[in-house]
């Protein structure tokens, strides 16, 4: 019974040992999932942020395509590079759960064994397992970290390749400012060419409107024994219409007075003519 007694006093002791183990890799534990549950909310933001910032690239290349048809490329790296970091994100969470569920099974068979075990056998098994454990922690943390700067690198890199794109698209779009202004300058002088023109057109149809009125006044002839005669006269030149209505009296034997208005078809101009005839 002695035996016994000490036996359970040291099996007492060890468990005791074990559950302050257990607390103490629980502890290291938490603060391990923590810590990848930080990184994993700032990898979230991370890409959250790279999401939207291919979100608006995409918004302006839609805008510029016909200018930025060469940068096309360099977007679809950049998406490549971002399903990466999700990818190697997924795998660094199921990572920590496994190493969480592999360390639970761990303190599992540490209780159990620190139930079967006596004495020295106990204390020794308990240490060599809390070692054991203490060092797959340690190589987890060393692989999270080392996969840690990985993903920082990809990150760094898919920053610099939305920076160049972002360049690129600066300048492009430049580019396309100065296109549009050299586009409105050509447009403006088109413009005015167009209303000199215009203006040339209508000058010659004016003019051409004035010949035919002017060949259509004539002075009517007074036939002898008459002292009044009256003429309605048309003519044409280059498709324009002249009408003209004369008049002339007689005033006495060799002198004679006369009065003659032509117009256009158009009936927009007015000629107005008006003479002396002597004859002997």
């Amino acid at each position: 019974k002695g035996i016994e007694g000490g036996l359970r006093t040291d099996l007492g002791i060890e468990a005791g040992r074990a559950k302050g183990i257990e607390g103490g890799l629980r502890t290291d534990l938490e603060i391990e999932a923590g810590r990848a549950k930080g990184i994993e909310g700032g990898l979230r933001t991370d890409l959250g942020t790279l999401q939207g910032q291919v979100q608006t690239l995409d918004n302006n290349v839609i805008l510029l395509d016909e200018q930025l048809n060469g940068v096309n490329g360099e977007i679809a790296r950049a998406k490549s590079e971002e399903g990466v970091l999700t990818r190697n994100l997924t795998g660094e969470i199921a990572r920590a759960k496994s190493a969480e569920k592999t360390l639970d099974e761990q303190l599992n068979g540490v209780v159990g064994a620190a139930g079967v075990r006596t004495g020295g056998e106990v204390a020794r098994a308990t240490k060599a397992e809390g070692d054991e454990a203490e060092a797959r922690i340690k190589a987890i943390k060393d692989e999270a970290e080392a996969r840690i700067n990985a993903i920082k690198v990809e990150t760094d890199r898919a920053t610099l390749a939305e920076r160049n794109i972002t360049s690129k698209l600066d300048t492009h779009a430049l580019q396309l400012v100065n296109h549009e202004t050299r586009l409105v300058g050509a447009e403006s002088k088109l413009a005015n060419h167009e209303t000199r023109l215009i203006s040339a057109e209508s000058n010659i149809q004016r003019l051409n409107r004035g010949i035919a009125m002017t060949a259509a006044l004539v002075t009517p002839t007074i036939e002898s024994g008459n002292n009044n005669a009256v003429s309605f006269t048309a003519a044409g030149y280059e498709g324009d219409t002249g009408f003209s209505l004369g008049y002339a009296r007689r005033i006495s034997g060799g002198l004679s007075a006369n009065l003659g208005v032509a117009s256009s078809d158009q009936f927009e101009e007015v000629v107005v003519r008006g003479g002396v005839n002597f004859s002997w």
